[in-house]
């Protein structure tokens, strides 16, 4: 099976001198062919999960599986390795991240909660939820630490053309966008909910509620930010372009 990874590299900084604290390495492996994600450490037993990753702890409301054929939330499975590493870490700590991808490395300061938000940005999409499958697009096109200019441009980008393909290449358009982000918006919140009991740290916790905000702002920007950005398409629409 032919692979892609994305690595994120987190140094934590020390508040008092330049120097790196301590480091973690996170490799997020994905089938090339469908993108799903494919978990870094082999299977274990399902006994030894914590309780919050169990499907019917704190499930989704909507969410379309049942505990006879899947024990465990899958986004769940997936975030027990990324809660496990920073249990003992706060929101607000201070690191550098290296991203690497196949086509771009990027350095970046931030605070580890954006950090985290960011790696959610690959391992929410690719877990296999039926609620986030369409979403894989973007975590092969990642780009690490989006703007808000940047992820507006990228979610219309993605919807417009899943509307056109499934729509027989006739045509396009945003219809199905509020509907779906709502559906995010259930999934999170019940995410969040899981992890209250998953760890006394804020980090994961205020990751979730970064993305969250994301689907709650983006139905109510779209038209806004489309417009602030239609100067960068002018070429497209004046006279003298036809």
């Amino acid at each position: 099976m032919d692979t892609v990874t994305h690595s994120y590299q987190i140094a934590f900084m020390d508040s008092a001198t330049t120097n790196k604290k301590r480091v973690e390495r996170i490799d997020f492996h994905f089938d090339a062919d469908n993108f799903d994600l494919i978990q870094n450490t082999p299977t274990v037993d399902d006994s030894a999960l914590p309780r919050w990753t169990k499907l019917n702890y704190k499930q989704c409301s909507h969410c379309p599986l049942n505990s006879e054929e899947h024990s465990h939330c899958p986004i769940a499975v997936n975030l027990h390795q990324l809660v496990s590493r920073f249990d003992d870490c706060q929101s607000i700590d201070r690191v550098e991240i290296e991203v690497i991808t196949s086509d771009r490395r990027v350095i970046q300061q931030t605070d580890l909660q954006h950090a985290i938000s960011s790696m959610l940005n690959l391992i929410i999409p690719g877990s296999g939820c039926p609620h986030t499958a369409k979403l894989k697009t973007l975590s092969r096109f990642h780009i690490p630490m989006i703007s808000e200019e940047e992820a507006i441009f990228h979610i219309t980008s993605l919807h417009l053309m899943g509307s056109y393909f499934h729509n027989a290449n006739s045509s396009a358009d945003f219809s199905q966008l509020p509907e779906f982000y709502q559906q995010m918006h259930i999934l999170n919140k019940a995410i969040a909910s899981r992890l209250q009991l998953a760890t006394d740290s804020d980090a994961c916790k205020n990751a979730i509620t970064l993305q969250d905000m994301y689907a709650t702002l983006i139905p109510l920007l779209v038209e806004d930010q489309l417009q602030e950005m239609h100067h960068v398409f002018q070429d497209f629409t004046t006279e003298e372009s036809r």
